[in-house]
């Protein structure tokens, strides 16, 4: 019985050590995997005992070659958010900080910004074992406001460009030394409507990127066939000017689609004047459904200036790399936001510069019986007097 006893304690003591052992590896991956920086102060020495992954990625550009960690702490300067200036060994004792901007520098002029959070552990005792420091990036944030001041200049100038010419037309009229015909000031007033209309397309399609971002985007899906989008967004191309050929590649048995009209036809709308705009015009703009598992396919293919490898990742962002909105602006993010509004998934592909560029994006298939058979085969179906 005593060895029954003993044995019984030695295994749940073995099972507790091997628990905290597994608790422990499992803390020290959550630490290490972190998005967040983490460096741990010894609390008596102040001196950093360990960095986690993130944390060495953040001060990577205050490290000197040939210095430790404890020999680049020693050489760095904090400024805090209040303008005071301390050591990297002030930070790291039992004060506890929250969510401060603190600006780490080092003697020849490197510094890195981030947001710090800090608070010490204790003992059983309530002494200070150590001190735990939390560092975020504000690299991104910083991105993000140059990313922003982009837009906004963007955006600026291309309600700008319409409204100049607005005022023009209206200023030639009004200070004209001279009365002019009925035609010249249709002409005019021709010019008026048509910018009218552009900056109102560019107010509304404003509206609908904000509408994306907050996830209130009315989509109203109804059962559709693509024939019918694909005509009637050729039909706009065509009355709008557009001079590229079309060509259409749409199987008479695909099913019909489960979406809200208004929107792929802006969708396609807008990837067609995409094409067009980075192409020839007398080069064709190649148009192709294909039915996939549960959705159909369509993409637009044309043969212009193509994109770079580097520019691929970057063309459903609201502006282009380097603030060039020429390519993107808010058409292709807003054909982002209105594909995956109807659960589908939309992609480019070029082979470089000078190759073209193909768009492509899936739009899901309706759910009605009827609208899973092709065309002929649903219409024959139908009760008697339904079409």
């Amino acid at each position: 019985m005593l060895f029954a006893s003993q044995a019984a304690s030695a295994i749940h003591n073995a099972q507790t050590y091997r628990d905290e052992r597994r608790l422990r590896a499992d803390l020290e991956t959550l630490v290490e995997t972190t998005p967040v920086g983490v460096v741990v102060f010894d609390a008596e020495t102040h001196r950093p005992l360990r960095a986690n992954q993130e944390a060495r990625r953040i001060v990577a550009d205050l490290e000197t070659p040939g210095m430790s960690l404890e020999e680049v702490a020693t050489t760095v300067t904090c400024r805090r958010g209040d303008g005071r200036e301390a050591s990297l060994d002030q930070i790291g004792n039992a004060e506890t900080i929250r969510a401060e901007e603190v600006e780490l520098m080092v003697p020849d002029g490197r510094s890195v910004r981030m947001l710090v959070s800090a608070a010490p552990s204790h003992s059983r005792k309530g002494e200070p074992l150590s001190v735990v420091v939390t560092m975020q990036d504000l690299a991104a944030l910083e991105d993000l406001e140059r990313s922003r001041a982009a837009f906004l200049s963007m955006v600026s100038h291309e309600l700008r460009a319409p409204l100049a010419a607005i005022k023009g037309s209206a200023a030639t009229v009004l200070r004209a030394s001279r009365a002019y015909d009925p035609s010249e000031m249709q002409q005019f007033f021709r010019i008026v409507d048509n910018e009218a209309d552009r900056m109102e397309g560019l107010i509304a399609d404003l509206l609908d990127m904000g509408r994306i971002q907050t996830g209130t985007l009315p989509v109203t899906a109804m059962p559709t066939a693509v024939a019918g989008l694909l005509d009637r967004a050729r039909t706009t191309f065509l009355s709008s000017g557009g001079r590229n050929p079309l060509k259409l590649d749409v199987p008479a048995d695909l099913p019909r689609v489960a979406v809200d009209e208004r929107r792929i036809e802006q969708v396609l709308n807008n990837l067609i004047g995409n094409a067009a705009r980075h192409s020839p015009d007398s080069a064709p703009i190649e148009i192709v459904a294909t039915q996939q598992e549960g959705f159909v396919e369509i993409s637009v293919t044309d043969k212009g200036e193509g994109v770079s490898a580097e520019q691929l990742p970057h063309l459903f962002r609201k502006q282009g790399p380097g603030g060039d909105a020429s390519r993107t602006g808010l058409g292709l993010a807003i054909c982002k936001g209105l594909v995956e509004a109807h659960g589908g998934r939309i992609r480019a592909e070029s082979d470089g510069p000078g190759a073209g560029t193909k768009f492509t994006f899936t739009i899901p298939v309706s759910t009605d019986v009827s609208d899973l058979l092709p065309a002929g085969v649903a219409a024959s179906r139908a009760p008697s007097g339904q079409t």
